[in-house]
C-alpha cells in the first residue's frame, strides 16, 4: 500500500505501509513518506526519544485513525528494514 492510498483510506482500517521516516511531527508523531507523499504516523515510543527512527526505512502495520480531519496511521508494530 502506497501513502497515497493510506490517505483515503476509512477509519479503523487496517494497514500495512514502507516507507522512509523523514521526521517528527511532535512527541509521539512522526512523517512516513513514500513515493506518492507523507502521512503522519502515531509510534507509542517508550525508548529514548525515538530519534533513531529518522532517517530510517521502515514498515508500518496498524490502522487508519481520523485526526483533527486528517488520516494518519496509529501504528501498532514498527519494522525497521535499513
Amino acid at each position: 500500500m502506497t501513502v497515497a492510498q493510506a490517505k483515503k483510506m476509512h477509519d479503523d482500517r487496517h494497514v500495512a505501509i514502507t516507507g522512509t521516516i523523514s521526521g517528527r511531527a511532535d512527541d509521539d508523531h512522526y512523517w512516513l513518506q513514500d513515493s506518492t507523499g507523507r502521512i503522519r504516523i502515531d509510534v507509542d515510543d517508550d525508548d529514548d526519544d525515538g530519534r533513531y527512527l529518522i532517517g530510517k526505512k521502515v514498515r508500518i502495520t496498524g490502522e487508519i485513525d481520523r485526526d483533527d480531519g486528517h488520516n494518519e496511521i496509529s501504528a501498532d508494530r514498527v519494522y525497521i528494514l535499513e
